[in-house]
């Protein structure tokens, strides 16, 4: 008897949360580890076309001197500080203000705080500087992605518009949304019987969730090849 094997290409919607302010600095959480982080990071800022000039490795620096200063405190579990420039933006920012050059280079950081990782930048001022802002922000947004990028399904259902995009119509809906699940199922069974290959695209939720399209495809004999959809 042949068993069917399902390699599963998890599509889907990956939404980005917006960021917290607090006084002068702004900050994203990152669903990873720290190590995930700075390097989404470093592979987004270089793959920018942006050189990153130095990283100081502060949460070291803090761990190590703390006896020294007095203190038992742990302030970050880990913590870096990327410093980079924009060529193209930093002219056009000092062009409008030289003395903007009292904000360069600039500087991204990524932090662990009671297990919690974050991934931040001081805030600019209006004006000029609110185009370094945003680009900061949007290399941050695209590293953040890389829970996307390197198939943490769990953390991207966990993402709060995901979440929200789940409890709409008309997955939300207790009859049309399972008899639409019940549709990829049986879809998708009929196809693994056949020659040759078929792409289904689902949305990530209809997939992955609890009862889902891949929990009921697995309950009825396919063996599903790729990323784990489950939390622990």
């Amino acid at each position: 008897m042949r068993t069917p094997a399902l390699s599963a290409l998890l599509t889907g919607v990956l939404a980005l949360t917006g960021a917290a302010t607090a006084q002068d600095v702004i900050t994203y959480d990152f669903e990873g580890s720290f190590e995930d982080a700075t390097f989404a990071l470093e592979n987004t800022i270089i793959g920018r076309g942006l050189v990153i000039d130095y990283v100081s490795h502060v949460g070291d620096m803090l761990n190590r001197t703390g006896a020294d200063m007095g203190s038992d405190v742990e302030i970050f579990e880990q913590a870096d500080i990327f410093l980079f420039c924009s060529a193209a933006i930093s002219r056009r920012v000092m062009e409008a203000d030289p003395m903007n050059i009292a904000h360069c280079p600039y500087s991204i950081f990524v932090a662990e705080r009671d297990g919690e990782i974050l991934i931040g930048h001081r805030a600019y001022p209006d004006g000029p500087m609110q185009e370094v802002e945003a680009m900061l922000d949007a290399i941050i947004i695209e590293a953040r992605g890389n829970s996307w990028r390197r198939f943490d399904i769990p953390a991207v259902m966990e993402n709060p518009l995901e979440v929200a995009l789940g409890s709409c119509w008309p997955w939300a809906d207790p009859q049309l949304g399972e008899e639409i699940r019940g549709i990829w199922v049986d879809e998708i069974t009929q196809a693994m019987g056949a020659d040759g290959v078929t792409v289904a695209v689902v949305p990530l939720r209809v997939l992955a969730e609890p009862e889902g399209v891949l929990d009921m495809l697995e309950s009825d004999g396919a063996v599903i090849m790729g990323p784990d959809w489950r939390s622990e």
